[in-house]
Formats: structure tokens, sequence, C-alpha cells
């Protein structure tokens, strides 16, 4: 499928954890029509915010494989195609699965399967259907449905689901897809009341089914940490008041790590919980006393060391990218291929916005920034470029080609682009920086095209 799709499901993954979990398997494919994109969605330790996108490659003959090796025996990934295709797949170490892409005419893409665990996939294709989060909570708001007739579909899904558990014969299999229905089936009622009451300008807690879901949950559990219940079990013991995405998360990222610590004793559930926090402290915080959240996360993820590995480059580069300090150079390709550095730009107050045309939010502030860029039109001390980290270049020409933006467009490669991210510090896109007219930093997070206010602060940075 196009990337658009999955960054819908990674712009809300802190909200909704879809159970991708997965762990390693075998599955061959063969592809009949113009496809043009496949990718596949495993997540090897149930932690979704660990979960890999990986791009199938098809062969001219039109055949694809994918190897790795699994960990536990309930291994489900999810296949995109096209645009708009769900594929669901179990897989089990020493067992073939075999997947049919068949691409129509009308454009209309369909699978089957052979092999091992045929029905169980063929199962698993309806979940992953049935509870994409995109049919509840779409990124289009015109496309968005009413409370009441997203509880109907919601519930109508759930009756369907748990009458097709019949075909899995294998027992084990079989429990575990009864707990994995009914446990996100609760997650999605979360998402949508908590949706609900924010249209409504309420509490989550005024909704009583909240407080009933909530209270039930085992927030041990491993399925439930899978579906999503253990965030919004620990999400609703947290003082919602400290919540401040986009701003200082630290009290609220400190007050999060004490509650983990007084009700979870797994270790699997707290090592997830633990990426969950730091994941939202870099990718959603901005500002605050990083280094007072960074040592306490040491001592509340001690028990787990590649959390730490995986985060210290986080505040390494949260101190490199001060204010004043020299700006990150980097190599970049415009549109015709013709390279160039980000230093050549040195000499304007620099608004920079990365992003990447599979990233929803990305392609929200699009518009906003062509509006800034026309307020600035002219003004030769104020400079605007876009760097898109895009992996599939095409998919860039071609939204360059539909949009036609008025201002400097540049990707990198894949390396650059890896290089760049880690010392800018981005966890999460769209991101903005700004740099001085001396290629020194002046905000390595800055304000979005969308803020308020952005166009006076940067009228006021370059009188």
């Amino acid at each position: 499928m196009k990337n658009s799709k999955l960054t819908k499901i990674l712009a809300a993954v802190i909200l909704f954890l879809l159970p991708f979990f997965s762990q390693a398997q075998l599955l061959k494919g063969t592809v009949q029509g113009n496809v043009e994109d496949i990718q596949l969605a495993i997540s090897r330790d149930g932690d979704v915010m660990s979960t890999e996108y990986i791009e199938i490659n098809v062969a001219d003959d039109g055949s694809f494989s994918f190897d790795t090796r699994l960990m536990t025996p309930f291994n489900d990934v999810i296949l995109y195609i096209g645009e708009n295709t769900i594929c669901g797949a179990h897989l089990e170490n020493g067992k073939i699965l075999e997947v049919m892409i068949n691409k129509a005419e009308d454009g209309s893409i369909s699978f089957t399967f052979e092999g091992d665990h045929k029905v169980v996939s063929e199962f698993y294709s309806c979940f992953a259907q049935a509870y994409d989060m995109m049919r509840y909570l779409p990124m289009d708001v015109s496309q968005a449905k009413t409370y009441k007739e997203y509880r109907e579909i919601l519930a109508d899904e759930t009756v369907k689901m748990k009458k097709m558990l019949s075909v899995i014969s294998d027992k084990q299999l079989r429990e575990y897809y009864t707990k994995m229905i009914d446990a996100t089936d609760k997650s999605l009622t979360v998402r949508l009341i908590q949706e609900e009451a924010r249209k409504q300008n309420k509490k989550n807690t005024d909704f009583p089914e909240f407080a009933k879901i909530i209270d039930a949950i085992d927030v041990n559990d491993e399925i439930s940490m899978r579906c999503g219940l253990s965030f919004d079990f620990i999400g609703a013991k947290v003082n919602p008041e400290l919540e401040n995405y986009g701003g200082d998360m630290t009290p609220y990222c400190l007050e999060y790590m004490g509650v983990v610590e007084r009700y979870v004793t797994n270790a699997t559930v707290k090592k997830v919980l633990a990426n969950t926090c730091a994941y939202t402290y870099f990718t959603f915080g901005k500002g605050g006393d990083y280094m007072a959240f960074w040592e306490k996360y040491k001592k509340f993820a001690r028990d787990f060391p590649d959390m730490i590995t995986r985060y210290e480059g986080k505040i390494e580069a949260l101190t490199k990218t001060a204010k004043g300090k020299d700006a990150f150079d980097v190599t970049m390709s415009s549109p015709e291929g013709k390279l160039c550095k980000l230093s050549d730009y040195f000499g304007k107050f620099l608004y920079i916005d990365v992003w990447a045309t599979w990233c929803g939010p990305c392609c929200a502030e699009i518009p906003y920034l062509e509006k800034l860029v026309a307020h600035f039109k002219g003004n030769d001390r104020v400079q605007f470029i876009s760097i898109s980290v895009d992996a599939n270049k095409k998919a860039w020409q071609a939204k360059l080609e539909k949009d036609k933006p008025e201002w400097s467009q540049f990707i990198l490669s894949s390396k650059d682009a890896a290089t760049f991210q880690e010392a800018w510090g981005i966890s999460g896109i769209p991101r903005f920086i700004m740099i001085d007219k001396n290629g020194k930093i002046f905000e390595a997070d800055a304000m979005r095209p969308s803020d308020e206010g952005i166009i006076e602060f940067i009228e006021e940075q370059i009188k």
C-alpha cells in the first residue's frame, strides 16, 4: 500500500496500539497485475512502537518472499497492498504460507492463501479489516460518522468475528483470538469514547462505560498490552492536567513512570510501557527539563538497557541542537536531481519543513505552509525549504507534481535521512526547524505553520 496509509497508523500509534505482534515467519507470494506497493508490518515483541514497516520487493516474474525468525507461537503480520487493501497473515516457524495477490482491470485488489495456516490467515485478514483503526478514526474528518454509528459498526464487527472463531481448529489459537477480539473491541471503544469526549468538550469519565472498561483491565496481561488496554489503564491513572502535547511533557512522563511502577509487575508489559513513555516524551514533548526526565528514566528502565541505549541518542541530540549551536549540514537532492548542501541556504533566516508523503500530519500542514510562504513572498531575509525523508522518490515527485509548491523542495537519500534525523533528534514528523542567518540553530523543534502567531514570530526574528 501507499505509505500514506502507514503514516496514518503511525500518527495515531499512541492513541491506539493495534495488535500486530509478530516475531518471525516464512511468507511467499505472487502478484498478478500492476501492484505499485506492498509493505509488511511486523512487531517482534508485541510493542507496536517497535513495529517494522518493510518494503516487499516483487521480482520481475511477480514473486516475492519474506523470511525471519519468529519468537512466539502467535505471529500475526499485516500486508498493506496498494492504496487501501489490508491482508493479514499468520506465520509460524517451519511453516510456509503462500499468498496470491491479484489486481483486476478495474483496479480492485484481491488475495487468496494456500499452504500452512491458510484458514487462520483468512480469519486474521477479516480481523485486521474489521478493527482497522482508520475505519473508526479517519484522518479525513469529512468521512467521519457519528459516535453512535461507529459504536454500531464496531458491535456488528465483533459479533461477526466471534462467529468466525469456529473456523480455527487449533485450541490454543482459538483461545488466543477470542481474547484478542474482546480486548480489541474494548480498546477501540475507549478510543471512540475519548474522541467523542473531545468533540463534546467533556471528560472521558463523563462516559460511565469508560470507567467500567478501565477498572476491568488487567494491566499486566500481555494480550491487553498488545491491544492497547494497558496503555489506557496507565493513562487513566495519570493526572490529565499534566498532558501538554507539543509543550513540556516532563511532569506528565515523570508521573507516568510512577504509575507504571505502582501497578505493573509483568516485565514484558513494563518494557513496552517504558518504550511508550520515552517515545511520547521525545516525539510529542517540547522544551522542559529533559535531564530531570532522563535521570528518572534511567532508573525506571534500568532492567531494560536496550531502552536506555535506544533513547540516549535523543538526549545527546537535544544537547547538540540547543539554540546557538552550529546547524547540522546535509547533502540534498532537488526534484531535478541536482545535489546541494543545506548550508548553501545559510545567510537568511531559514525555516525548514521535514516531511514525507506518507505522513498524514505532514500533508495536513502543507496548506498552512503555502499561506506562510505566500505571506513572505519577495522578502529576501527569510527562506523556506521542505526536506523529504521519503524512501519512495517517485511518490515524492508525484506529490510535487500534483501540489506544485512555490518554495524549494529537496529529498534525502535513505542513508542521509537516517543521519539527519538522528543528528536533529527527530523521532517523528512533521518537524520544523529554524536556523538563523549565521547558520546557527534558532529552534530545533520550531512552531508549525498551523500554529497561531507564527507569522508575527518570524517577522520579529527577521527585523
